[in-house]
């Protein structure tokens, strides 16, 4: 494959940059989320959404679109549509979404939803015609820090920054899990970006900020699965000599913590637990509450289990206050993309978007020698694959899914534009 390196300029990655954290802030973020209770709208709140849907939330995915068309329609040097068999499934799943309008419970809020989806989705191809994996990585690192320091500010003045208390979780201007997930990214891109070799330490700097607002966040999954991620990573990029040496070292540890374990009184061990819980123990037999309420909505997906209920369409305001009244908490997903994605488009559905995960990530794993982009993409698919199980945010049209989507996108449709993926390493 004949690529010729182009880098995009500056002034297009900080255009794409400055749309991407207006329409997604404009979308997803409210500053006044720190003072909700557990971080949720009420129900009533939930079901006026669902039945009117989001105005302001619908013009900012349009302005996205337009970035995606201008994008597109730009004259760049090497501007080939090469669609392979990733992005025949790509674009499958996308008109299978689509298609869900015609058998969908709540056809008006399915057809809001999937121009939503296809806004996102031009938008995306756009942003992967222009940039490279790499650039991609930049932009998500700089998008993130402006959702922390917008979300910082809004708790410093609302007064709720209150890392010192015991039931304190940093929310920002999101929910305390996507805020997680957002720093989960970060982490990610850090590390992929510290492996160039140049400038590391502002890197690792921004490693070890986005781990501590993640303790901050007491996200249990999102802190697992970066942590087990970034060991992946770091395992599969690590020189061979360093990688046998601190195996070893990380096996004999083990080894002696688990002994002392054995060892230990039971209050300890207590402690130890509350420690691995981040303090939160509630509901911690159930995930939470999540149990239950997974065995109540296989229910629903038995009665449409290839159709589904339509694209994003199955939270509709009668399903939120019906499983908000028998789980006695406000619930308005599912809280596992993996369902979520079997009450919306079925089998059939959750079928396509699996090929589409395996084969970004066989692709991605296979080139994570070839540059920090893929080794960033690839990270970021293996924590969607775990973080699916137990939190939804992956099924929606928000950042970390968009720039998930960029990154697809860019090896599914133009792996040899832009600037050039394959040669992203430094000199």
């Amino acid at each position: 494959m004949n690529i010729t390196p182009i880098s995009s300029s500056p002034r297009l990655v900080f255009v794409i940059t400055v749309v991407l954290a207006a329409v997604f802030f404009v979308s997803d973020h409210d500053l006044k989320t720190a003072q909700l209770v557990d971080f949720f709208q009420s129900t009533d709140q939930m079901e006026q959404t669902a039945q009117g849907g989001n105005l302001l939330r619908q013009v900012a995915f349009f302005g996205l679109a337009a970035l995606g068309v201008c994008l597109l329609v730009r004259n760049t040097a090497a501007p080939h549509w090469q669609p392979g068999l990733l992005g025949q499934v790509l674009v499958l799943y996308v008109g299978w979404c689509v298609l869900s309008i015609f058998w969908s419970d709540e056809p008006a809020m399915t057809l809001r939803r999937t121009v939503v989806l296809l806004c996102a989705f031009v938008g995306a191809l756009g942003i992967a015609r222009n940039l490279s994996l790499s650039e991609l990585c930049h932009v998500a690192i700089c998008v993130l820090l402006v959702f922390l320091g917008m979300g910082l500010t809004a708790e410093l003045g609302l007064g709720t920054f209150q890392p010192w208390s015991n039931e304190y979780r940093f929310a920002g201007s999101v929910h305390p899990n996507t805020q997680a997930t957002y720093m989960a990214t970060l982490c990610l891109a850090a590390f992929a970006l510290g492996n160039e070799g140049q400038g590391r330490m502002h890197y690792y700097l921004l490693l070890c900020l986005g781990l501590t607002v993640l303790l901050l966040t007491k996200s249990r999954t999102a802190l697992a699965g970066t942590l087990l991620v970034l060991t992946v990573l770091w395992t599969l990029t690590a020189p061979s000599r360093l990688r046998t040496s601190v195996w070893l070292a990380g096996i004999w540890t083990a080894g002696v913590a688990a002994m002392a374990l054995l060892l230990l009184q039971n209050d300890v061990n207590d402690k130890l637990m509350h420690l691995a819980l981040l303090g939160r123990s509630e509901k911690a037999e159930s995930l939470s509450g999540r149990i239950p309420l997974w065995s109540e909505l296989m229910t629903f997906v038995q009665q449409r289990p290839l159709l589904g209920y339509g694209y994003d369409s199955f939270w509709s305001a009668d399903h939120i206050y019906e499983l908000s009244r028998q789980m006695q908490w406000p619930v308005r997903d599912s809280h596992s993309a993996y369902i979520e994605t079997l009450l919306n488009v079925g089998a059939i559905g959750i079928a396509l978007l699996a090929g589409i995960v395996a084969l970004a990530a066989l692709r991605a794993g296979r080139l994570l020698g070839s540059g920090t982009g893929y080794q960033f993409l690839f990270g970021l698919l293996l924590y969607a694959i775990m973080n699916a199980g137990l939190e939804s945010l992956m099924t929606a049209p928000t950042f970390i899914p968009f720039i998930i989507l960029c990154g697809v996108s860019r090896l599914a449709f133009f792996p040899t534009s832009g600037a050039a993926d394959e040669r992203d390493q430094p000199a």
